[in-house]
């Protein structure tokens, strides 16, 4: 980091894409995965669906409801804090990879956009660890 006003662009754009992008990609992806399968249910992209929804209400839900203080407030910020932010990143996306090593799975380029979003990921939390 060059000084506190000019940050570095890897680092402002890392918190922009963890922030802004990657649970709202994961909720997309959970959802076409479980049309894709409409016909039985996906446990694990519903599970992975429900925990995105839950990282988006920890990131913006409570502030925007006004709740700041108490026992939910601080178990939100822990967990949005766990590892950088990318530790909830990761346990929400963790149970739709698992749905992509099914030996039936359908529409199998939900699980290349989303090796692409999570290797981006990646390579930018390696990026800016290293700085």
């Amino acid at each position: 980091m060059e000084t506190l006003f000019k940050p570095d662009p890897e680092l402002v754009f890392f918190i922009f894409y963890k922030k802004y992008l990657y649970l709202e990609a994961i909720c997309a992806l959970s959802i076409l995965r479980l049309y894709a399968h409409r016909a039985r249910l996906d446990v694990l992209a519903l599970l992975s669906l429900l925990l995105s929804f839950m990282g988006l209400i920890f990131l913006f839900g409570l502030s925007f409801l006004g709740i700041y203080d108490g026992p939910l407030a601080e178990f939100a910020r822990s967990l949005s804090r766990w590892q950088n932010g990318v530790g909830m990143l990761i346990v929400a996306s963790l149970p739709l990879f698992l749905s992509s090593l099914r030996s039936y799975t359908r529409w199998a380029w939900i699980d290349f956009f989303h090796g692409i979003l999570a290797g981006v990921l990646a390579v930018l939390y390696w990026i800016t660890t290293t700085l």
